[in-house]
């Protein structure tokens, strides 16, 4: 492994200190959060309206006739911003498209698995039905529930593998960079094809997002060779030889992440592929 390998080499287990609250990176807004944001905004509208004329039901009919008077202009106008970001940065439109893509499958997601594990435990606790829990809890993108019964299936069976898997991408969820770095560094040195290959994918991009530039290099170097790569994996990869200014394998990496697919693209490679063809163009590339 390269520099900036955790103590305790790649097998150590997850320490509790390890394992304590994650420090995240700070809050930023991106636009992937934006179609939940409005959606939530014009869920309240009707709400906001009631609370705030309910002594006064005349006041809040007109008020409903003016945003009513106001929508189309509204929409114009947000149809001009949205076709000038679109212009300004191009992955205005597959960013929107992901989020939305995200907002849909939490509204589809199932939590029965999630309560009915919680419900187990409440008759018999084990490390195997803390471990369900805590990929249900992930399942439904509550990861610091999650994380509550991954500590908890380690500290009752440490060799628990999927266990430390699970908790590692809890973390990296979470951005909890150093966490998510350990626990991932310890699952790929023990099975490097784990989860088909995505604790080595994951290992990597928190690596690079360390700032550790070679090793996150090199684990997607080995990623593409162990499991073909795709286009997220391939996009990262163009990333981590463009920080070390290795402009040629940057942009060989890069087409792959931005060429044509012969069946539909998930919201996802869409992203990915939308990222790769901006910096292909920032590298003189032509398409």
């Amino acid at each position: 492994m390269a520099d900036g390998e955790p103590t305790g080499g790649s097998n150590a287990p997850l320490t509790e200190t390890m394992l304590g609250a994650p420090r995240h990176r700070g809050m930023r807004l991106s636009l992937q959060a934006l179609p939940s944001l409005l959606l939530w905004w014009l869920a309240a509208l009707p709400i906001v309206l009631y609370v705030g004329n309910a002594t006064d039901p005349v006041e809040a009919v007109r008020m409903g006739r003016a945003l009513t008077a106001a929508a189309p202009n509204a929409l114009l106008w947000t149809a001009v911003v949205a076709l000038a970001l679109a212009l300004l940065w191009p992955p205005f439109s597959a960013s929107i498209r992901l989020g939305l893509a995200r907002m849909s499958e939490a509204l589809r997601t199932d939590r029965g698995p999630l309560l009915r594990a919680i419900a187990e435990l409440r008759n018999f606790e084990s490390a195997a039905r803390h471990l369900e829990a805590g990929r249900a809890a992930n399942a439904c993108r509550d990861h610091r529930s999650a994380i509550a019964h991954l500590i908890r299936a380690i500290q009752m069976e440490r060799d628990l593998l999927a266990a430390h898997y699970q908790i590692g991408v809890a973390f990296c969820e979470l951005g909890a960079l150093q966490q998510a770095t350990q626990a991932m560094t310890h699952v790929v040195g023990l099975d490097p094809t784990h989860a088909f290959g995505d604790a080595l994918l994951r290992l990597a991009r928190a690596r690079q997002q360390s700032g550790d530039k070679i090793a996150a290099r090199d684990l997607l170097v080995q990623h593409q060779k162990e499991h073909g790569g795709n286009r997220k994996s391939h996009h990262w990869l163009g990333l981590a030889h463009l920080a070390l200014g290795d402009r040629d394998a940057a942009r060989a990496a890069l087409e792959v992440a931005a060429s044509k697919a012969n069946k539909p693209r998930t919201a996802e490679e869409n992203w990915h592929r939308a990222k790769a063809r901006v910096l292909l163009w920032r590298l003189g590339a032509t398409r």
